[in-house]
């Protein structure tokens, strides 16, 4: 499955829904007024103030990713914040999908969710692209491209974590491993599951 958003191929806009709840995750991890005190202006305002249903600009919310890259997080902490916002967003955005899968069971619930994954990222993303392909019985290789933020260390952590919030509600567990992208605005990452 591949899809090109009719937004061009690289990623102009991402949902606010997306930093909403990584700013919840910061502040029940204690962390929102270190990064309230790293964030270069004159970015702060919007990234504290966006809607859930807006659109931010890319390039704001590479300064999130930034700002958070400053904090010097480990993974682990980067992870634990990322896994509910994968399942919380995936959750609410695709209710009937989760219900679907659920009811479903196996390995036909993963490939039905992978199979929407182009309205997850269109839902999510304006601009850019998105390829799910199957490489195994329960491996597959999703690999975004267009994003000007693919490369610094937190989103990788991040989205990895991501995906494993959205694959915790049809296996019993998942393994993410980002792979080598051939350009600095893709992140293929093999996804693996039980």
């Amino acid at each position: 499955m591949e899809y090109l958003s009719v937004h061009g191929p690289r990623v102009t806009d991402i949902r606010g829904m997306v930093l909403q709840a990584g700013l919840k995750q910061l502040q029940e991890r204690g962390h929102y007024d270190d990064f309230l005190a790293r964030v270069p202006q004159p970015h702060g305002e919007q990234l504290v103030h966006a809607l859930a249903s807006s659109w931010v600009p890319a390039d704001v919310y590479n300064t999130y990713l930034e700002t958070l890259e400053s904090m010097r997080l480990s993974d682990a902490q980067i992870s634990l914040m990322s896994e509910p916002m994968g399942a919380g967003i995936f959750f609410s955005l695709f209710a009937s999908i989760v219900r679907a899968t659920r009811n479903n069971g196996g390995d036909g619930a993963v490939w039905l969710g992978l199979n929407q994954a182009d309205r997850v990222f269109s839902r999510m993303h304006q601009g850019g692209a998105i390829r799910v392909t199957q490489v195994g019985p329960k491996d597959a290789v999703i690999e975004v491209s267009g994003l000007m933020f693919a490369q610094l260390r937190c989103f990788r952590v991040a989205h990895c974590a991501f995906l494993r919030g959205i694959f915790s509600y049809s296996t019993r567990a998942c393994v993410c491993k980002p792979q080598h992208a051939p350009r600095p605005d893709r992140l293929a990452v093999l996804v693996s599951w039980v």
